[in-house]
């Protein structure tokens, strides 16, 4: 019994990898930093002679 639960569970992981392959999805990420933008502040958008519409995170 325990061998065909461990067998089960084995091809549920093998499913489980094959669907995250499908959808572009790694488990081993790269060791590259993370690109990080720079939004400019509200302070920064209000000094602007014409300011675009606020914004709701302001």
């Amino acid at each position: 019994m325990k061998l065909l639960i461990d067998f089960l569970a084995g091809i549920v992981a093998f499913l489980a990898a094959m669907a995250m392959s499908q959808l572009g999805i790694d488990m081993n990420r790269s060791t590259q930093p993370l690109e990080i933008k720079r939004l400019p502040s509200c302070a920064e958008v209000v000094d602007q002679e014409a300011p675009p519409p606020a914004s709701s995170n302001c």
